[in-house]
Protein backbone atom coordinates (compact mmCIF):
# COMPACT_ATOMS: atom_id res chain seq x y z
CA UNK A 1 0.00 0.00 0.00
CA UNK A 2 2.77 2.16 1.20
CA UNK A 3 4.62 1.55 -2.29
CA UNK A 4 1.37 2.21 -4.36
CA UNK A 5 1.04 5.80 -2.75
CA UNK A 6 4.52 6.46 -3.46
CA UNK A 7 4.08 5.56 -7.24
CA UNK A 8 0.96 7.80 -7.20
CA UNK A 9 2.87 10.14 -5.86
CA UNK A 10 6.44 10.35 -8.12
CA UNK A 11 3.89 10.06 -11.31
CA UNK A 12 1.72 13.05 -10.34
CA UNK A 13 4.93 14.82 -9.94
CA UNK A 14 6.32 13.40 -13.41
CA UNK A 15 3.15 14.48 -14.79
CA UNK A 16 3.48 18.10 -12.63
CA UNK A 17 6.61 18.71 -13.99
CA UNK A 18 6.07 17.91 -17.88
CA UNK A 19 3.43 20.26 -17.61
CA UNK A 20 5.54 22.63 -17.25
CA UNK A 21 7.80 22.40 -20.46
CA UNK A 22 4.21 21.66 -22.55
CA UNK A 23 1.97 24.45 -20.66
CA UNK A 24 3.91 27.54 -22.23
CA UNK A 25 3.76 25.76 -25.85
CA UNK A 26 -0.18 25.55 -25.47
CA UNK A 27 -0.25 29.06 -24.12
CA UNK A 28 1.56 30.68 -26.52
CA UNK A 29 -0.08 33.62 -28.69
CA UNK A 30 -0.29 33.53 -32.55
CA UNK A 31 0.46 36.63 -34.28
CA UNK A 32 -1.29 36.76 -37.78
CA UNK A 33 0.12 39.96 -40.13
CA UNK A 34 -1.47 40.64 -43.67
CA UNK A 35 0.64 41.98 -46.22
CA UNK A 36 -1.38 45.01 -46.16
CA UNK A 37 -0.93 45.24 -42.41
CA UNK A 38 2.83 45.62 -42.19
CA UNK A 39 4.49 48.24 -41.16
CA UNK A 40 7.47 49.89 -43.51
CA UNK A 41 10.13 51.94 -42.31
CA UNK A 42 13.74 53.03 -43.46
CA UNK A 43 16.67 51.20 -42.39
CA UNK A 44 18.19 54.81 -42.15
CA UNK A 45 15.11 56.93 -41.34
CA UNK A 46 17.34 60.21 -42.38
CA UNK A 47 17.93 58.70 -46.10
CA UNK A 48 14.21 58.57 -46.52
CA UNK A 49 12.96 56.74 -49.90
CA UNK A 50 16.73 56.67 -50.81
CA UNK A 51 17.32 53.93 -47.92
CA UNK A 52 16.12 50.22 -48.10
CA UNK A 53 13.00 49.91 -46.54
CA UNK A 54 12.76 47.54 -43.17
CA UNK A 55 9.66 45.90 -41.33
CA UNK A 56 10.27 44.27 -38.09
CA UNK A 57 8.16 40.83 -38.04
CA UNK A 58 9.19 39.66 -34.76
CA UNK A 59 12.04 40.89 -32.51
CA UNK A 60 13.99 44.60 -32.39
CA UNK A 61 16.72 45.21 -35.25
CA UNK A 62 18.12 47.72 -32.99
CA UNK A 63 19.14 45.75 -30.51
CA UNK A 64 21.72 42.76 -30.55
CA UNK A 65 18.83 40.72 -30.51
CA UNK A 66 17.58 37.83 -32.39
CA UNK A 67 15.07 38.81 -35.35
CA UNK A 68 12.76 38.46 -38.39
CA UNK A 69 12.43 41.48 -40.80
CA UNK A 70 11.64 41.81 -44.34
CA UNK A 71 13.82 44.00 -46.34
CA UNK A 72 12.91 46.00 -49.17
CA UNK A 73 15.77 47.10 -51.86
CA UNK A 74 14.81 49.10 -54.31
CA UNK A 75 15.75 49.14 -58.18
CA UNK A 76 18.88 49.91 -58.59
CA UNK A 77 19.96 49.17 -54.93
CA UNK A 78 23.75 47.57 -54.33
CA UNK A 79 25.65 47.17 -51.07
CA UNK A 80 26.02 44.15 -48.75
CA UNK A 81 24.34 42.99 -45.53
CA UNK A 82 26.53 42.41 -42.99
CA UNK A 83 25.80 39.52 -39.99
CA UNK A 84 27.81 39.44 -36.94
CA UNK A 85 26.26 36.39 -35.39
CA UNK A 86 26.27 32.68 -36.00
CA UNK A 87 23.03 32.80 -37.84
CA UNK A 88 21.85 34.59 -40.55
CA UNK A 89 19.29 33.08 -42.97
CA UNK A 90 17.35 35.12 -46.05
CA UNK A 91 15.26 34.39 -48.19
CA UNK A 92 13.85 36.42 -51.43
CA UNK A 93 10.47 36.38 -51.59
CA UNK A 94 10.08 38.98 -54.35
CA UNK A 95 12.63 40.08 -57.44
CA UNK A 96 16.07 38.87 -57.48
CA UNK A 97 19.55 40.07 -56.34
CA UNK A 98 23.00 39.37 -57.81
CA UNK A 99 24.48 37.76 -54.81
CA UNK A 100 28.27 37.32 -54.07
CA UNK A 101 29.56 35.99 -50.63
CA UNK A 102 32.96 37.63 -48.83
CA UNK A 103 34.53 33.94 -49.75
CA UNK A 104 33.78 34.06 -53.32
CA UNK A 105 34.13 36.00 -56.30
CA UNK A 106 31.77 34.64 -58.81
CA UNK A 107 27.71 36.35 -58.49
CA UNK A 108 25.14 33.82 -58.40
CA UNK A 109 21.21 35.02 -59.16
CA UNK A 110 19.08 34.58 -56.49
CA UNK A 111 15.64 34.58 -57.71
CA UNK A 112 12.52 34.13 -55.43
CA UNK A 113 12.64 31.08 -53.29
CA UNK A 114 15.86 31.52 -53.11
CA UNK A 115 18.04 30.76 -49.69
CA UNK A 116 21.27 31.84 -47.93
CA UNK A 117 22.57 30.92 -44.72
CA UNK A 118 25.66 31.35 -42.83
CA UNK A 119 26.40 30.16 -39.77
CA UNK A 120 29.31 32.40 -39.06
CA UNK A 121 29.60 36.20 -39.39
CA UNK A 122 29.77 37.16 -43.31
CA UNK A 123 29.40 39.75 -45.51
CA UNK A 124 27.06 39.20 -48.43
CA UNK A 125 27.37 41.73 -51.18
CA UNK A 126 23.67 42.62 -52.89
CA UNK A 127 22.62 43.95 -56.09
CA UNK A 128 19.20 44.17 -57.06
CA UNK A 129 18.67 43.18 -60.62
CA UNK A 130 14.82 43.56 -60.88
CA UNK A 131 12.99 45.95 -62.71
CA UNK A 132 11.39 47.03 -59.47
CA UNK A 133 11.76 46.34 -56.01
CA UNK A 134 13.14 43.20 -54.18
CA UNK A 135 11.69 41.86 -51.35
CA UNK A 136 14.48 39.62 -48.65
CA UNK A 137 12.50 37.75 -45.31
CA UNK A 138 16.21 38.16 -43.16
CA UNK A 139 16.29 36.20 -40.00
CA UNK A 140 19.36 36.67 -37.62
CA UNK A 141 20.54 35.33 -34.43
CA UNK A 142 21.96 39.29 -33.47
CA UNK A 143 21.87 42.75 -35.16
CA UNK A 144 23.27 42.85 -38.61
CA UNK A 145 24.08 46.15 -40.97
CA UNK A 146 22.97 46.87 -44.21
CA UNK A 147 25.38 49.34 -46.33
CA UNK A 148 23.52 50.93 -49.33
CA UNK A 149 26.72 50.86 -51.43
CA UNK A 150 24.32 52.56 -54.47
CA UNK A 151 21.04 53.61 -54.94
CA UNK A 152 20.20 55.16 -57.94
Amino acid sequence: MKHLKLAKLTIASLLVSASVYIAPSVQAETKVTTAEDINWGYLNPARGDKSPGAADLWGDRTKDTATGILVRFNKGFEGSITSSGDEFKAVVIQGSLSYIDENKSNARTLNAGSYVASSTPAKHHLRNISDDETIVYVRASSKHQVNDLVSR
